[in-house]
């Protein structure tokens, strides 16, 4: 039974090479892990913005991080000092001080229905 589906509009994409890969996380142990997510979604980014949507099958507290794989090569590329240089961002546009935000900045509540949230990339 579909408990509801968490649509994501993300913004501020630079270009139209790559994909959008994205983790939908249920706790905070986990989060922002790609390897421990619940669910993933890949899809073909498009300049300017792209959409992208996860069906969830039970009412509760989810977060999603996201980033800009324009390379393909499915890895966060980062600088020498780990700062990333592919877009990336978080449900609620959460930010951490030095690192990741925490999961329960990040949380989107699904119910029922549809959630929307808006992401803007950071580069």
């Amino acid at each position: 039974m579909l408990a509801g589906e968490i649509i994501l509009t993300v913004a501020n994409v630079r270009s139209s090479d790559g994909y959008l890969l994205a983790a939908l996380h249920d706790c905070e142990e986990t989060f922002p892990n790609e390897g421990d997510a619940l669910m993933y979604a890949k899809v073909k980014a498009v300049a300017g913005k792209t959409r992208l949507r996860f069906s969830v099958d039970a009412p509760g507290s989810y977060a999603v991080s996201l980033f800009h794989d324009e390379n393909d090569n499915g890895v966060l590329d980062t600088n020498l000092i780990g700062i990333p240089v592919e877009g990336y961002g978080f449900t609620n546009n959460a930010r951490g001080t030095f690192g990741p935000p925490d999961f329960w900045d990040a949380i989107v509540r699904v119910d029922g229905g549809v959630v929307a949230q808006s992401i803007e990339l950071t580069y």
